[in-house]
């Protein structure tokens, strides 16, 4: 039995805004996802794709809804951990694509926590018009990452927007760090987003500065992509789930690290590098005497 949950905690959200489903303008060509290192591909393939939970999916391949049934959904950011785990002084998030199972070309970004949600100017795309064929003939893979940095006493959100008509479209937060489910979506209700945290074997830039492999807490969110049906004047939450309410139409993983800078040299390196060095300036030296004698 499907339990439907209510998103939105104030009416006044919700008529600021748009009914239009399209975030505006809508940029194409938007893609910072690239693929993840060897030994993170590797990890993310056992731990999430064919290897572990089975979530690598194709656009429009139908995915068990069994997949994500038990999964919780998220109906507040405490919901999640309790809280997100940010980092005070600022971080990173690492954003893995897994799969998805919509035929909608979907696009994926983020906005700042506090942010006014009916500007559509405060959205970031981190990838537009995704198609996931399984094959290089996309534009996005299961397993490749994007990051995402954020500052010290910052917050984010990340949302997904399905830019079809009136009736399927909407877009919809991961967190609910504003408040709000589902926003140009004509006030849409329902709980868009179920949730699940697992760990992976990763590869990162940790405080120090140098590369490590550890495990590390990781959100999974999945997402229901179409919008449910509009709630009449005074009425409560109909029977009838959004969309066909499988929840497997893009899900996305979250690690929230420290900034991932470029690694740190290790001591040893250092020597080697200076070794280098002095070996190049010896050379050098040696070519430009005899030039020096010559002249």
């Amino acid at each position: 039995m499907k339990t439907n949950i209510t998103l939105l905690t104030a009416a006044a959200l919700a008529s600021a805004l748009s009914a239009s489903a399209q975030l505006t303008p809508n940029p194409t060509g938007v893609n910072m996802f690239s693929e993840a290192s060897a030994f993170n591909a590797d990890s993310y393939a056992n731990t999430l794709g064919p290897g572990g939970m089975h979530l690598y999916y194709a656009s429009q391949i139908d995915a068990p809804s069994t997949t994500v049934n038990s999964w919780n959904y998220v109906t507040q950011t405490s919901d999640i951990f309790p809280t997100i785990p940010w980092l005070a002084q600022g971080g990173t998030v690492k954003t893995i694509f897994i799969g998805e199972s919509a035929g909608s070309a979907n696009d994926f970004g983020f906005i700042k926590a506090g942010a006014d949600l009916s500007m559509s100017s405060n959205y970031t795309s981190i990838v537009n018009d995704v198609v996931n064929t399984g094959d290089a003939s996309g534009n996005i893979q299961s397993g490749w990452e994007a990051m995402v940095n954020y500052g010290a006493g910052e917050q984010l959100d990340f949302w997904l927007n399905n830019p079809g008509t009136f009736v399927p479209g909407g877009t919809y937060f991961s967190f609910l760090q504003n408040g709000a489910g589902s926003a140009f979506a004509n006030g849409d209700p329902y709980a868009h987003t179920k949730f699940s945290w697992t760990s992976v074997m990763t590869e990162y830039v940790d405080l120090n500065g140098a590369t490590v492999h550890g495990n590390v807490d990781t959100l999974l969110i999945a997402y229901e992509d179409l919008r449910g049906p509009e709630l009449p004047p005074g009425g409560g939450l109909p029977t009838i789930p959004p969309g066909d309410a499988d929840y497997t139409d893009f899900i996305v993983a979250f690690q929230f690290l420290p900034d991932q800078l470029p690694p740190v040299p290790e001591p040893s390196t250092y020597g080697l590098m200076g070794a280098a060095a002095l070996v190049a300036l010896v050379g050098y030296r040696r070519w430009k005497s005899p030039a020096k004698t010559a002249a």
